[in-house]
């Protein structure tokens, strides 16, 4: 984790690309790929943890953020024993970053519960 890797960009610009550790029931990273002007960071499956806070902490001022909420809050001791995020554990999170991204990207939504999710996430989530 944190070996920063080159990669060809469009308009022969490159993208400095580093994984990092993010918290889930088996070793899990996230990527964050830089172009010089934008930084963006792609989690996958995530749980609220001081670890996925301090890693994305640790990348600084973020224009996007992707990470996921595959649960409802209904449905948080899953989401708490299955290392995945809740509208109100997402917001938790959001809550602890040093600062907040420009945008954020919500995925991993569990389908039967997308509706509920986004509804919740309306409610719950900072305007960025």
């Amino acid at each position: 984790m944190w070996e920063e890797f080159t990669l060809p960009g469009e308009a022969n610009i490159p993208l400095q690309v580093t994984p990092f550790p993010v918290s889930h029931g088996v070793p899990t990273c996230g990527y964050c790929i830089n172009d010089g002007s934008k930084q963006v960071a792609i989690c996958g499956d995530t749980g609220l943890s001081e670890s996925t806070i301090t890693a994305l902490n640790r990348l600084g001022p973020l224009n996007r953020l992707a990470i996921e909420c595959a649960y409802s809050n209904h449905f948080d001791a899953l989401a708490k024993i299955s290392n995945h995020l809740t509208p109100h554990r997402l917001a938790k999170l959001l809550d602890a970053l040093d600062t907040l991204p420009e945008e954020l990207w919500i995925t991993h939504l569990k389908p039967k519960q997308r509706e509920r999710i986004a509804s919740e996430l309306c409610q719950q989530l900072p305007l960025t």
